[in-house]
């Protein structure tokens, strides 16, 4: 299948093929057009000439030697055949090794014969100027044969269909044509090497085309040096991207204005639900709301680091400080759920990642809101720090099964109908961490419960200027590396 694909290997066959065509219908396509319209640069030649090597074939396949060791000509029915077709044909035929001519030998080419006993000449073409027929010409060569070797001399011979065929077998097998085959190989490799220097600028797209994602739609392709036949493929590509271009840029700039816009009326309906008494009515809308700012929030956060680009995916931040940070202030919120939290950690140092603060206060925040939505009452969500830069959500509660856990992360996925929330928390904790090069994975916990694991890049380099001002800004020592 690969091979099919291949303009190379098609380019290769082709030449092959239209190689071993002409090869093998030289006589048909150019020989005898040429002759038959007197095109050929030799005037002394005619279709007629071209029967020769049929005829010498058919005579030397009709030598016999009888019991006396005379050599004769059999009339076989190839023989007869074509005396039949050339009714003026000709022929002697003189046994080397005695030196007689078989006795159906015409005599007045006998004759010519004489001429290579002086001559050492293993083949000639002659004329007869007293023949009826000056337009023809008769030959003269040494074979060997089965019987030994033997001079055969032929005139009057006629051109017919059965010779094409014979010249075209004879140029098709072994000695033919076939000594001219190392063109078609050198032309070959010319036409390849061609097309594949041809191609190189549709690989060099394609290599532009592969490292394009949503980060770098205002790449161009570049057009320069491309050749004619490629360069429209090419513009469309660039008139492509600048559309995609268009539509996520627009797409991003409602998102940030539609999170944005929300966080007033958010606001507005939290005051109002505060000044609500307290009730089981007001315990729910209260959280209703906050799940609507934490989403709200998240979609702002996105918008902020498409806002910022290359410069977001550059910050540094410690792990440790973000996730205390988040648990600190979503503890109340879980004891008046009934459920408690605990942090803790097996760094000693500063455990700095390449990420916004704000995605990974982002991240945690709607994994812990996820959890402690998850737990039973009474129960306690643990949040862990790893040394590997990894932040581990654990909860008690249903657990996610092994056929759910890539679909989680789809928009607007929920376990059931009856379950609270829009389905967009994990679409978007995951959209997050994608952007930093990070991964989420969901593992089971012992006991029951499902345990979320972040793993966001380190910062190894100790020299790193943005690990040193994010130490400083937090009262840390300069940090100088960590084992994984």
């Amino acid at each position: 299948m690969i091979l099919k694909r291949s303009l190379l290997m098609r380019l290769v066959v082709f030449m092959v093929v239209a190689g071993v065509l002409m090869i093998t219908t030289m006589p048909l396509t150019y020989i005898f057009p040429m002759v038959y319209f007197q095109l050929w640069p030799y005037n002394d030649r005619s279709l007629d000439n071209y029967a020769y090597r049929r005829v010498k074939t058919i005579i030397v396949e009709s030598l016999r030697r009888n019991d006396d060791g005379v050599l004769f000509i059999d009339d076989t029915d190839a023989l007869i055949s074509l005396k039949r077709q050339s009714p003026q044909l000709r022929y002697a035929v003189k046994d080397e090794t005695t030196g007689q001519y078989v006795s159906s030998s015409w005599k007045e080419l006998e004759e010519i014969v004489k001429i290579r006993n002086h001559i050492n000449i293993e083949g000639f073409a002659f004329t007869i100027d007293n023949n009826s027929a000056p337009g023809k010409r008769g030959s003269f060569t040494s074979e060997s044969t089965q019987y030994g070797r033997v001079d055969i001399i032929t005139y009057g011979e006629t051109f017919s269909s059965e010779d094409v065929l014979y010249l075209i077998a004879i140029m098709a097998g072994k000695g033919g044509s076939w000594k001219y085959s190392y063109i078609i190989f050198i032309l070959s490799v010319i036409a390849a090497l061609t097309l594949y220097r041809g191609l190189a600028p549709l690989r060099k797209a394609t290599a532009q085309v592969s490292s394009i994602d949503l980060k770098s739609l205002n790449t161009r392709l570049s057009t320069a040096d491309t050749p004619a036949e490629i360069l429209p493929l090419m513009t469309a590509l660039n008139d492509m991207f600048a559309r995609v271009d268009e539509g996520v840029a627009c797409q991003k700039r409602f998102v940030a204005n539609s999170a944005h816009e929300l966080r007033t009326p958010i606001d507005l309906l939290r005051a109002r639900i505060d000044r609500m008494e307290n009730s089981e009515m007001k315990f729910e809308l209260m959280r209703d709301a906050r799940r609507i700012q934490t989403i709200a929030e998240q979609l702002l956060v996105i918008a902020r680091d498409e806002a910022r680009g290359a410069a977001a995916s550059t910050d540094v931040v410690d792990l440790i400080d973000v996730s205390r940070a988040v648990v600190m202030d979503y503890l109340p919120i879980s004891l008046d759920l009934g459920r408690q939290i605990e942090f803790e950690t097996d760094c000693t140092s500063p455990a700095p990642v390449t990420a916004s603060e704000w995605a990974v206060q982002c991240v945690v925040r709607n994994l812990v809101e996820n959890a402690v939505r998850a737990e039973p009452d009474g129960g306690i969500v643990l949040v862990r720090v790893l040394a590997s830069g990894t932040v581990e959500v654990v909860d008690h509660g249903q657990g996610v099964a092994t056929e759910d856990r890539e679909t989680i992360f789809e928009p607007f996925w929920r376990r059931s109908d009856v379950t609270p929330g829009a389905g967009l928390g994990l679409t978007i904790t995951r959209e997050l961490i994608g952007r930093y090069c990070g991964r989420i994975l969901v593992a089971d916990t012992p006991g029951g419960g499902a345990t979320f694991r972040v793993t966001l890049p380190q910062v190894f380099e100790p020299a790193n200027s943005k690990a040193d001002a994010c130490s400083e800004e937090l009262g840390l020592e300069p940090y100088t590396g960590l084992d994984s």
